[in-house]
C-alpha cells in the first residue's frame, strides 16, 4: 500500500480577474479626475494611464482565462525534504509521498500581451458589442466601434509606457492629457459591465 498524502491549494475563481480589473477602474478613475491636462508632470496621469490600461487589459484578458489542472507530487525524503517527481513515479512509488491538487487559471500564449487593441478583438462579439453598449452611454466622443478601435490603438501599449516616463522625452502639453476623459469613460463603461454581469466568468 502507497504511503501517501493529498492536500489542496486554494482555487482562485476566474471571476477574480474581473474583480481586479473592477477595483483597477475604480481607482484609476480617481486619479484621472484629479489629474492635470496642463501640467507634464502630474504623477497622477501616470498612475491613471498604469492603472487605467492594467484595468483594460485584465478586463480583455478575462474573456479568455481557462482552468487548468496541474497537480504537483513530491517524494518526503530524509529530514522531511520534498523531492518534486512525476505523475508516474508518484503512482509507482512505496516511499512516502505527498500530493498537492493544484489547478491555475491560464491565458492562451496568444494573448500573453499588453495589446490592449489585439486583446479587445479576442472578447467574443456578443460580449463585445454589450461592453461597447456601455461605453456609448457614458462618453460624449466614442460612439461608433470605429471610434472606439480609434482611440484603443492610440492607448494599446500606454502600460509598458507610462510605466517608465523618464524613458521618453516629455513635451510641455503632452498629447495624451487629451485622452484621460475618454479613457474614464471607457473605465465607466467597463464598471457598468461587470457589475451588470457579475457571474459572466466564474468557472
Amino acid at each position: 500500500m502507497n504511503n501517501h498524502e493529498t492536500y489542496s491549494t486554494i482555487v482562485v475563481p476566474i471571476r477574480i480577474i474581473g474583480d481586479i480589473s473592477l477595483r483597477l477602474a475604480e481607482i484609476a478613475i480617481k486619479e484621472g479626475e484629479k489629474a492635470s491636462c496642463y501640467d507634464a508632470l502630474d504623477i497622477r496621469k501616470y498612475t491613471f494611464f498604469i492603472n487605467g490600461t492594467l484595468s483594460l487589459e485584465l478586463f480583455f484578458k478575462s474573456f479568455s482565462a481557462k482552468r487548468k489542472h496541474h497537480p504537483s507530487h513530491f517524494n518526503i525524503i530524509k529530514n522531511e525534504n520534498l523531492s518534486q517527481i512525476s505523475e508516474d513515479e508518484y503512482n509507482n512509488t512505496n516511499i512516502p509521498a505527498i500530493s498537492f491538487l493544484h489547478s491555475k487559471i491560464e491565458i492562451p500564449k496568444k494573448l500573453q500581451s499588453h495589446d490592449l487593441e489585439k486583446l479587445f478583438l479576442s472578447i467574443p462579439e456578443k460580449h463585445r458589442k454589450e461592453f461597447l453598449k456601455h461605453v456609448y452611454e457614458k462618453s460624449r466622443k466614442i460612439k461608433n466601434e470605429e471610434h472606439f478601435m480609434k482611440y484603443i490603438s492610440s492607448i494599446k501599449n500606454y502600460f509598458i509606457k507610462k510605466r517608465y516616463p523618464f524613458e521618453h522625452f516629455q513635451l510641455g502639453s503632452p498629447e495624451d492629457s487629451s485622452k484621460i476623459n475618454d479613457l474614464i469613460s471607457i473605465l465607466k463603461g467597463l464598471i457598468a459591465f461587470i457589475k451588470e454581469n457579475p457571474d459572466n466568468r466564474t468557472n
